[in-house]
Parts: structure tokens; sequence; C-alpha cells
């Protein structure tokens, strides 16, 4: 530590101020007594650059949602900014953790709407603020909501003179005749926690509310194959922090929709603000408004087998796997051709192989492996693909329908399996989607010799055996 025991104080400082998080900093402060004494003569200053790396750069709204999970009640202006408010250490944790959260939905975030190319976020410093005081916004939000709802189990609501005609007053906005009275409280509430939030914000908290929610659904459409199917109501609440879980672990846990019957008061609290804000109608009641990113990364981009524009919806090498809620596993079964979808016994045995026993093969290899085939004979498509090139969601659908039968065909083999002879009328057999013991007998993963095509469009069927 000699080269670190002759710096300058002041570069020292900045040392310790760009470290990434506590347990980095504990970690060097214990490594050399210079670092130390630095840290002692500027903890507080150094502390808080530290929180600010760790927690992103909205701050002060990170600390004031912490503020709230802990005294249940909203911090008087100024006071995260005075001598009054101390971090302690578990604060600087919690603080710590839930930014490790909002770091990976930016990553996500950025990957779906920025930059498909990169698994890291691209977002400028501009969006990432934007990002990040929306999506502690949001959060404190759930909190209050979850706060809100505990009271109301500990209380008789009874009705009392002020509330006794309140469902039947006349001047109800339009936006509220879905909420009952004590939902429109609660989105009150919200609207109080909102007040001083600019028309800006707003709108920023609007699609977040949107973009959590889309992507719970996508996490509920990509954990079918491993989990049980359920159903995502689209007007509960998202809990950030649970979301994240799911997501990392690629498990739906149980008591993830812990918040139904809410009608999505976060997005109505904001836009009831807006309205507030003397916002034109039409800019208020827009589904996805466009607020927190400046500019997007191949935007124009087109596919590489159609050439026509998708931008950010083009699939690649880095966001295949995105295939999984976009197009799950039983969507992808309705492109087998013919009437192998109806195959149960094939079915069966594909998802059992997908599924591989806990493990399962994510799309993103399948998909490559499917790339990689190179067909001949009777089953040459002649059609280019590769792994190194982008294609919009209409072609690897052509993608599945020419080539996802044959590689079920080839992993079989692979695996081990004596493929059995091939049946006359192939995957347009009629007898092997009700005779369990014909679809068993015979090979079904071949073209048919005899009979006519089905007027079967796979697109619009549902595969047996899956939900």
């Amino acid at each position: 530590m000699t080269g670190i025991s002759s710096m300058p104080p002041d570069v020292i400082l900045e040392i310790l101020v760009l470290l990434s998080d506590f347990a980095t900093l504990s970690a060097a402060i214990r490594t050399c007594k210079r670092l130390y004494e630095t840290f002692q003569f500027r903890s507080l200053l150094i502390t808080h650059a530290v929180l600010r790396n760790a927690a992103g750069p909205a701050l002060v709204d990170a600390e004031r949602l912490d503020y709230y999970g802990c005294v249940h009640s909203l911090p008087e202006e100024g006071h995260l900014e005075s001598a009054e408010w101390k971090l302690t250490r578990d604060a600087a944790a919690r603080m710590e953790r839930r930014g490790r959260d909002v770091l990976f939905l930016e990553n996500f975030f950025s990957l779906r709407y920025k930059d498909r190319t990169s698994l890291s976020s691209r977002l400028d410093a501009i969006e990432e603020l934007r990002f990040h005081r929306a999506i502690y916004r949001y959060w404190l939000c759930y909190e209050i909501l979850q706060y809100d709802a505990l009271r109301e189990q500990d209380s008789d609501f009874e009705d009392d003179d002020e509330d006794e005609d309140e469902d039947n007053y006349q001047d109800i906005h339009p936006d509220d005749l879905g909420l009952n009275k004590e939902q429109r409280r609660a989105r009150d509430a919200l609207c109080d926690a909102l007040v001083t939030s600019s028309s800006e914000e707003l709108f920023e908290l609007v699609e977040i509310c949107t973009f959590l929610k889309d992507t719970e659904i996508w996490h509920g459409r990509a954990v079918a194959p491993t989990s049980p199917i359920q159903p995502v109501p689209y007007w509960t609440t998202v809990n950030p922090e649970k979301l994240v879980a799911s997501l990392q672990t690629r498990q739906m846990r149980t008591d993830q929709y812990d918040s139904s019957g809410q009608h999505e008061l976060v997005s109505n609290a904001a836009r009831k603000l807006l309205r507030a804000h003397k916002i034109p109608h039409e800019r208020v009641s827009q589904a996805r408004p466009k607020a927190i990113l400046t500019s997007v990364s191949g935007a124009d981009d087109r596919c590489s087998r159609c050439h026509a524009i998708c931008g950010t919806d083009l699939f690649g090498s880095t966001n295949m796997y995105l295939l999984s809620g976009i197009l799950p596993f039983s969507e992808q079964l309705a492109l087998l051709p013919g009437l192998l979808h109806r195959n149960r016994d094939e079915v069966r045995l594909l998802d059992q192989y997908v599924r591989n026993h806990g493990n399962p093969i994510p799309v993103d290899v399948r998909i490559r492996q499917m790339m990689e085939l190179e067909p001949d004979g009777d089953d040459a498509d002649y059609e280019h693909w590769s792994k190194d090139e982008w294609y919009c969601l209409d072609c690897i659908k052509t993608l599945l329908r020419l080539r996802f039968m044959l590689w079920w065909r080839e992993e079989k083999q692979k695996s081990g399996v004596t493929l059995q002879d091939d049946c006359w009328y192939g995957y347009n057999c009629r007898t092997m989607t009700h005779k369990s013991s014909h679809a068993l007998k015979l090979n079904h993963l071949c073209k048919p010799t005899r009979g006519d095509a089905p007027n079967v469009t796979p697109a619009n069927n549902a595969p047996v055996g899956t939900t």
C-alpha cells in the first residue's frame, strides 16, 4: 500500500467517493490506514456519495421511500436535507438493496426499449434519472397502498355523515366510476404523496406503471413451461421487490399478486394530477406515454430476412430469450405443422424434454439450434438463418413452422430414442389425435406421403396437453 500512502488526501477522497457499494467501502478502509483516516475525516461526504452510487441518481426519492417504510408517514419538506436526518447502517443497507433491484429493472427496461443489443443499461444520465425517479415514486405509492390496506383491515369503516351519499355523488369524474369509496380514498392518498411532482414526472410515473405491469405479464407467460400458469390481472399493483425476485429466479411467487382489486391506483392518481395541471385530455389518456427515453438505438433497423422496419422489436443473440414471454411455449407448439399440436403423446414427450427435469432448455438455445440445422432431402427449406442476425417476430414464427418439428426429431435421436416407422399420413394424421396406441406406434414427425393436407392454420390452434 506504499502507493496509496503517498497519495494526496484529495486524491484518496476522490477514490473513496467513487466506490460502488458499502461492502467495497468497508473492505477498502480496512486495507490501509491512510484510507481509514481519510474516511474518518470525511465520513459524511463519503457515505452519502457511496449511497448515491448504490441507490442511483434519484437519491432523495430513495430516501423518501425508506423514510416512509420505517414510520409510515412522509417526511416534512427539507427534512432529508437537514441535519436532523441521520443515515443509519440499516437504512443504508435497505437503500443499497433497493438500488440493486432498480438497476436490475433498468437493465431490463433498456434492453426492451432503448438498445436491444446490450444486456446492460444504455440509458444516458438524464434517462437514468427519469427512470430511477419514477421507479422509486411508484415503489413509495405501492408501500402507501399496502399500509392503507392494513389499516382498512383493522378498521370497521362505518359510514359517517360525510360518506353517506358519496357513492351517489353526481360530480364523480368518469375515471373514478370503477373505484369504490375506499379505493378513491387510497388514490387520493397517493395524490397527496405526488402533489409536488411536475407534469413531466407524472408522465414518467405513468410510463413506469405500464412497464412494470407489462413486465409482470411477460414473466407470467415466460415461466408457463416450468410453473403452473397463473392469471395476471392487469389492474393489480406490482410489488417491485417481488417482481425482481421472480425475474431472477424464473419462478412465479405464490404471493406475487397481493394487491388485487386496486385498479392500478398509481396510474389513476398520476392521471388525476395531470388533469389538475390542465394537461389536454388526449395526452392524459394515452396508454403508453414516451416520457423517459430521449432516443432509441436502432429504432429504424430492419429484419434481416423480410427487411421490415421493426427497431427494438427485432430479436437476436442478446435478447432472443425475451421470446419466452412474447411467444410462450404453448404458442410455439401451435406452430408445429399439420395436426402435430393435437397429438397428445408427442406434445407430452416434447414438453417433458423441454422442461428437462426442472432445468428447462431456454427458448434462445432452441431457436439457435434450429437456425444451425442443415435440413436436406425432403426436409430442405433453403432458408438462410444466422444467430448473428436480427429477425422480426413473424420471421421467428416462420422458422418455427419450418424447423421446430425437425429440431424435435433430431433431439429425440440424439437422446437415444429409436424412431418408429413413418406413418403414411405424417403430421396430417388424424388418427394420432384420438388414438394413443397409433400415436405411439408410428412416427408422425414427417411429411405425409398419402392423403390430403388438412385445412389447418397452425397459429390459430391451441395444442392439446397445454394450458
